[in-house]
């Protein structure tokens, strides 16, 4: 009696086969996971049917069964790489927009005065929450805020004793590191009163002074008591909590805090901003009920993206060695310079022009800038934005081909210790708008991230 042949067995071995060409291919090899799992369950049937059969046709089962097999290992594998590859890619993507559009400047306060560590021409270095700044020997990062009642130590009269807050109070998390390689010092003094180490300042301008400042080796520390600041070794971290038991406006929508950091073993001080929005402060466990604004506690810090940090633009705000002051902001008539002849004219409605001033501050390098109102093909953003405290978005103008903005500086080197002048025009903002938001690309100069700026209403003049 001759020896039959499986045909399940045959189909089966023709689906591995195509699924095992296909399953080397990048992306198109997905395909060879159906074919090669209904390989598999037809070589599966089909060797059960030869069994029946004593044996009959056994060997086009097996065969398939194993090819079938074989290709779906390697799609799978292929797949989970491919995966893998795109996660990555999509990460990176992520990291590099993260890092294109974090605030990225220093203010310069002009005339600062501060403690005896204080410099004449003090640069205050804004930091968001979760970000890391390098302040000399020390790694400085913002934990965020919180409120709720806290225990800690405190020297008096007679001795170390236990304060308690009971009461919420503010408090802002701080985590720093020393990344010196043996220098042994205190990030916070434990000499120096609160109030001289961190003051807050609130959206209306009301500033309040710091009453506590203690340290933690974790954060949320719950049940721990807070110790007074040591001096940290080499690669050695801690959390360091300032408190604000009162403010003069509860209420307010954000605070600003603004913390002397000592930088290294010589008292080499730095101060930093940290801007946290109410709507993020954390609640610590046994906070007690509400605030009396009726905000919800926020779940956790990474519930909603922090908001971008504003500088006034009141004051200049540096990146390297590029410092950039908006010099006026004027509402009316543009002047133009229009045709061959240069004739000059003026736009015909009234328009926002920016006028801003950038200067090289350093001793060697020449620096290439480029027009923040843009070009007109463009991979990666090189333009500005402006939008106002309601959320309206004003749109850059230009004039066309043969007409220029007077002032305005399309691209060009600057040298050290040399400045240079540019106006952005944009359209009329609402008249009720209270402040104004200016977002600049830093890439526009060879820098990195974001220069932010808000513009109150009461810098803008009329022509």
């Amino acid at each position: 009696m001759p020896r039959r042949t499986s045909s399940l067995g045959v189909v089966s071995l023709i689906l591995g086969v195509v699924a095992f060409l296909l399953c080397w291919i990048p992306l198109v090899g997905m395909l060879s996971i159906p074919l090669s799992a209904l390989g598999l369950l037809l070589a599966a049937v089909g060797f059960l049917v030869a069994l029946v059969r004593r044996g009959s046709g056994i060997g086009y089962p097996i065969g398939g069964g194993i090819v079938s097999g074989l290709a779906l290992a390697i799609g799978i594998a292929q797949v989970g790489a491919v995966g893998s590859a795109l996660t990555g890619v999509a990460t990176a993507i992520d990291e590099s927009h993260r890092q294109q559009t974090r605030t990225n400047q220093e203010v310069v306060a002009e005339g600062a005065v501060g403690s005896a560590f204080s410099a004449p021409d003090e640069i205050v270095t804004t930091v968001a929450v979760g970000e890391d700044v390098q302040l000399g020997q020390v790694l400085f990062k913002p934990l965020g805020a919180w409120k709720g009642p806290i225990s800690l130590k405190s020297s008096g009269l007679y001795g170390n004793t236990t304060r308690q807050y009971s009461e919420p109070v503010l408090m802002l998390a701080v985590h720093v590191t020393n990344t010196s390689e043996g220098q042994v010092f205190a990030a916070a003094p434990r000499w120096s009163d609160p109030w001289e180490i961190c003051k807050v300042t609130d959206t209306h301008g009301n500033r309040d002074l710091a009453s506590a400042v203690c340290q933690f080796q974790e954060w949320p520390a719950s049940g721990q008591i807070g110790q007074r600041p040591t001096p940290l070794k080499p690669q050695q971290s801690a959390v360091l909590v300032f408190i604000m038991d009162e403010l003069a406006n509860p209420e307010a929508d954000r605070f600003t805090w603004s913390i002397d950091c000592l930088t290294d073993n010589q008292y080499s001080k730095q101060t930093v901003s940290v801007v946290t929005p109410a709507n993020q402060v954390q609640f610590r466990r046994g906070g007690g009920a509400r605030p009396k604004n009726g905000r919800a506690p926020a779940a956790s810090r990474n519930d909603k993206p922090a908001e971008p940090e504003w500088a006034s633009a009141k004051s200049a705000v540096r990146q390297g060695d590029v410092e950039l002051r908006i010099t006026r902001v004027l509402v009316g008539k543009v002047p133009l310079r229009a045709g061959f002849e240069d004739r000059e004219t003026t736009s015909q409605d009234e328009l926002l022009a920016i006028h801003v001033e950038l200067t090289n501050r350093s001793q060697s390098k020449k620096l290439e800038y480029r027009s923040w109102l843009g070009r007109d093909v463009s991979f990666t953003r090189d333009y500005a934005t402006l939008k106002d405290n309601f959320g309206n978005s004003y749109k850059r103008i230009s004039f066309g081909f043969g007409t220029d903005v007077i002032g305005h500086t399309e691209s060009e080197s600057i040298y050290p210790g040399k400045q240079l002048a540019d106006v952005l025009i944009f359209e009329m903002p609402v008249d009720t708008a209270e402040h104004l938001d200016l977002e600049l690309p830093a890439k526009n100069f060879g820098g990195e991230g974001m220069l932010r700026l808000r513009i109150p209403a009461d810098m803008v003049r009329h022509r």
